[in-house]
């Protein structure tokens, strides 16, 4: 059924003003120094659908930052549920022999108990899981399978 919420299972930075991460949960973080990518598995919130209540399709993804560096986390605690993602400052990349894009940016996670700052060319989104319609903005560990940062 979740199926036809989604137009395709891969986003990518030239989607960015498409998309939208308010309230999504974060589960948990990876950096991977040897590919400069900084990855977290979210619950993506696909669809708001107002009724009497909000209702809320939601898929287990995972949202990796390529070609990362100058990374700063500010949190008070690590429940992170993430306000909004905003991206500036574009640049020409610091290392562009060596990379594919043209632009990176500062971006900047806002959470609810603070915010990820770090400079990177883009993102890759991959949703792992079709979508379900659900009363809350998250799934349980259960219904997303556990912690993963699969891509396929």
């Amino acid at each position: 059924m979740g199926d036809e919420i989604l137009e395709r299972n891969r986003w990518t930075q030239d989607d960015f003003e498409l998309m939208g991460w308010h309230d999504n949960k974060v589960y948990a973080i990876v950096f991977n120094n040897d590919s400069f990518e900084l990855s977290l598995d979210i619950d993506y919130i696909c669809k708001w659908v107002k009724k009497k209540n909000f209702l809320f399709w939601v898929a287990p993804a995972t949202l990796i930052f390529k070609n990362v560096y100058d990374i700063n986390i500010c949190t008070d605690y690590l429940d992170l549920t993430i306000l909004d993602i905003q991206r500036d400052k574009p640049s020409n990349p610091k290392n562009a022999n060596y990379t594919e894009e043209q632009i990176e940016y500062n971006w900047t996670i806002e959470t609810t108990c603070g915010e990820i700052t770090f400079i990177s060319v883009g993102f890759t989104q991959y949703i792992r899981q079709s979508p379900v319609l659900i009363k809350r903005q998250n799934l349980s560990l259960g219904e997303r399978r556990g912690i993963s940062f699969d891509i396929n």
